[in-house]
């Protein structure tokens, strides 16, 4: 019967789609925790690893180990190689949970809940948001005649599955073992740790600790929740309570308890519980209605196109727009004074005041329009980087090479590169 509700809840979810804004979210904060204990791991590393410290030591090894594993942690968070950085990763947390003294210190929940994440990162499709492989994806497939961009969405598996792997079976796992303790069974247990040195919160939580029946309500609806989370997550009408409830659970345990890194392992994973409407609209808050500059360039340029997608990437406010100049260019009065044999030399730019900029004081604008990028916009335009900035633009603008596109050549600019498969890679064999 089990068996039956998981494949009619597989079957129904895996080929419905999904932003994968949360999932690229979740990668991305998911690798600051693990990154924070791996760093906290090498500040103290003679402390935990060395036999007597500093004293007996153990293998230099281990600190070379330590700070590889910060690389591929920097690499998976800003989504570089990103299935390569999340099978290593998952490789450093198995090794260093079983094979050194961080078995006997650092056993418990947290490892459980960052290796069984780890584990499952290598199959998420987690690199269509906010990623460096998304422009590399679009860098690889583009050609002079088509641009083409990465996908932005996945299957909503993508969202249940670490959810119920390694927050509702953990959950389950924990409430079970809480059965067997007098404290939780009397709804102590959420006082109990708070009360104890070793747990102890520099805050001062002692009023909240000196109110019984609010104690009480606490510790027996945690045992609760996580009987019912399990069930009752992948249902779209309690996941925002299961959200609210189960977020203000681990921000008590940040604030209450000396345990932070798992009160924060376990609140990044409630990005995957955040209904996919919310990211819609906070996307619409950032972004403005309508680009402040657009932005013509040569679309037989193959460096011209790499930079246009590169530029896109990181347009977070949608504030350019890009235009090519063979089917754009004579349609504006101030582009079509240029002479033919100058205007594809130059990328170009018109503002909503109808300015023209051209060559190096297009990326000036550029960078100011993006809004974060106007401090270094500013700075590349005072005298002296002024200079020395047009100079290499001219450089590579003069060098560049151009494809030998004609009359012929097929024009897509706005092909969306579409990947059916819910799970691309080694997963899709089973999906």
């Amino acid at each position: 019967m089990a068996f039956q509700i998981i494949k009619l809840i597989v079957e129904r979810n895996l080929h419905r789609e999904a932003p994968a804004t949360g999932l690229g979210l979740f990668r991305i904060a998911f690798g600051l925790v693990a990154l924070q204990e791996v760093l906290f791991l090498f500040y103290f590393r003679h402390l935990i690893f060395d036999v007597v410290p500093f004293i007996d030591r153990a293998s230099p090894i281990l600190h070379f180990f330590l700070l590889v594993w910060a690389f591929v942690l920097l690499c998976l968070i800003f989504g570089y190689f990103t299935r390569r950085a999340a099978l290593v990763n998952y490789v450093f947390w198995v090794v260093f949970v079983v094979f050194t003294p961080m078995w006997q210190d650092f056993d418990g929940g947290f490892d459980q809940l960052m290796t069984s994440s780890s584990f499952l990162l290598i199959f998420l499709p987690s690199e269509r948001a906010f990623s460096l492989d998304n422009l590399r994806w679009a860098w690889k497939y583009s050609s002079a005649t088509s641009l083409i961009r990465a996908p932005r969405k996945v299957t909503i598996l993508a969202y249940l599955l670490p959810l119920g792997i390694s927050l509702g079976l953990l959950y389950l796992d924990s409430g079970i073992h809480k059965l067997s303790s007098e404290f939780w069974r009397n709804g102590m247990g959420s006082w109990l740790p708070a009360t104890m040195p070793y747990y102890a919160s520099p805050l001062d939580v002692s009023p909240i600790l000196n109110q019984k029946g609010f104690e009480t309500l606490i510790g027996l609806t945690i045992v609760g929740f996580q009987f019912l989370f399990i069930f009752l997550y992948w249902h779209k009408w309690f996941r925002v309570p299961i959200l609210l409830v189960g977020a203000a659970f681990h921000i008590g345990i940040i604030l209450c308890l000396n345990i932070y890194p798992f009160g924060f392992a376990m609140l990044v994973h409630y990005l995957l519980l955040i209904p996919f409407h919310w990211w819609r609209r906070i996307r619409d808050f950032l972004r403005i209605s309508s680009p402040s500059l657009t932005v013509f360039f040569d679309q037989e340029c193959p460096l011209c196109n790499r930079t246009v997608l590169l530029i896109e990437h990181f347009d977070i406010a949608n504030t350019l727009a890009f235009k090519s100049l063979q089917e754009h260019a004579r349609s504006y009065r101030s582009l079509d004074k240029i002479p033919n044999e100058t205007l594809l030399k130059d990328l170009y730019a018109i503002d909503k005041l109808g300015n023209l900029y051209s060559g190096f004081d297009t990326y000036l604008k550029i960078m100011v329009h993006m809004r974060y990028l106007a401090p270094l916009g500013c700075l590349m335009g005072l005298p002296g980087l002024y200079q020395l900035g047009t100079l290499a633009y001219r450089k590579v603008a003069d060098n560049r090479v151009r494809s030998n596109c004609n009359d012929t050549c097929s024009i897509e600019t706005s092909h969306e590169f579409i990947d059916e498969r819910p799970f691309p890679g080694f997963f899709s064999k089973f999906a």
